[in-house]
């Protein structure tokens, strides 16, 4: 990857990506790395799913009290999909399988747990079904006008 016009207009920088495709590998993330990062574990715990070896993240126990209790969202719905994942006290533990099945996925009222539902949804073998799609509008209410563009 090289990012190229890093620009602050807001509250978080924004940057032109130049992305090339690569085998995923696990990753730790640590209590460091969470404040940088906490709104896109879910998302994280998705790729895990796709790639080779183990993924942990630690330090993230904030999750379990926001919208929903995310780590159990995420480890329940992903592995009702497939995924081989497992819950701790502040984080969770992906070991990755290469991919997903697909089906159903709950999104709790949630509207990250509803995004990576979708997004699960066209990198698995049978799709995904989210119970409770709406939520995305809370912060997102353009995300499923933007993934749609994004297909071919």
């Amino acid at each position: 990857m090289t990012v190229h016009e890093i620009r602050e207009p807001g509250p978080e920088p924004i940057a032109t990506l130049h992305v090339r495709s690569a085998p995923l590998h696990g990753a730790e993330v640590t209590a460091a790395d969470v404040p940088a990062a906490i709104d896109e574990l879910p998302l994280l715990a998705l790729l895990a799913c796709f790639a080779e070896g183990e993924t942990v993240v630690g330090g993230a126990a904030e999750l379990r009290a926001k919208e929903s209790d995310r780590i159990s969202g995420v480890v329940e719905g992903l592995s009702g999909l497939g995924g081989d994942l497992e819950a701790r006290p502040d984080g969770f533990v992906v070991r990755g399988t290469g991919g997903l099945r697909g089906g159903r996925l709950d999104a709790r009222g949630d509207h990250r747990l509803a995004m990576v539902g979708a997004i699960a949804g066209l990198a698995s073998q049978e799709g995904v079904e989210v119970d409770g799609f709406e939520a995305v509008a809370v912060s997102y209410p353009r995300f499923e006008q933007d993934l749609r563009a994004l297909l071919p």
